[in-house]
């Protein structure tokens, strides 16, 4: 893959990014890399 092929969009984080990141925060694989809580849920 060339560099041209790659985009990369840098965001403030918002409301709509909420879900992503406790989807991302409750999987297992990554949870255990976070000294956090566990399985962060949306509520």
């Amino acid at each position: 893959m060339s560099s041209s092929d790659s985009n990369i969009t840098i965001e403030h984080f918002s409301e709509a990014h909420i879900e992503g990141i406790s989807a991302l925060y409750s999987d297992p694989a990554v949870a255990r890399q976070w000294l956090q809580m566990r399985y962060v849920t949306v509520n």
